[in-house]
């Protein structure tokens, strides 16, 4: 019985994170890919990127924050006072779905210029963690401990994500 309520309670979680990258990244993504793949000119794909990085960051992490401070009583308004134990991971899943938008953006990125090939180093490594950490995680820390390897998984993935995108494109952080 604990486990199913733990597998209830982290999707409860993960599907309030969601929200917001589902409706901000998505909807960036829906028309940057049309931008991205119909560009033939390099410097022009590194301008869209630049504006889609900056404009999901710009609409979700507002989102986000306000989600993490008022994560406890979205729980009690959207779910009700008994899903309150979910409020923990819903903050940690917050700030993982910002990497996961961000991930989105980087991934229609090579996408679109048909090198998804190379993203395949960030989903291995991401795999990779979970399958190291995961188990001896839920046993000695519990859902919540899952919840900050699921973000430190996705973090580490992000980060090389990134890379290949600077690397494909020749873009320099100034």
């Amino acid at each position: 019985a604990t486990i199913s309520l733990a597998t209830c309670t982290t999707c409860m979680a993960f599907s309030l994170a969601s929200i917001p990258v589902v409706l901000i990244t998505h909807t960036i993504t829906s028309v940057a890919f049309p931008a991205f793949s119909s560009t033939p000119v390099k410097g022009d794909i590194k301008r869209y990127f630049i504006k889609s990085v900056y404009l999901n960051s710009l609409l979700i992490i507002p989102v986000l924050a306000g989600g993490i401070v008022l994560a406890e009583n979205l729980v009690v308004v959207l779910l009700a006072n008994k899903w309150l134990p979910i409020t923990g991971i819903l903050q940690i899943l917050l700030v993982y779905a910002f990497f996961r938008g961000m991930n989105n953006i980087f991934s229609f990125l090579v996408m679109s210029v048909n090198k998804l090939d190379v993203m395949k180093r960030a989903f291995f490594l991401e795999f990779m963690i979970l399958l190291i950490l995961l188990f001896p995680t839920v046993r000695y820390f519990g859902i919540l401990g899952v919840a900050v390897v699921v973000l430190l998984a996705r973090f580490m993935s992000t980060i090389i994500s990134f890379n290949i995108c600077k690397n494909l494109f020749s873009y320099t952080l100034k």
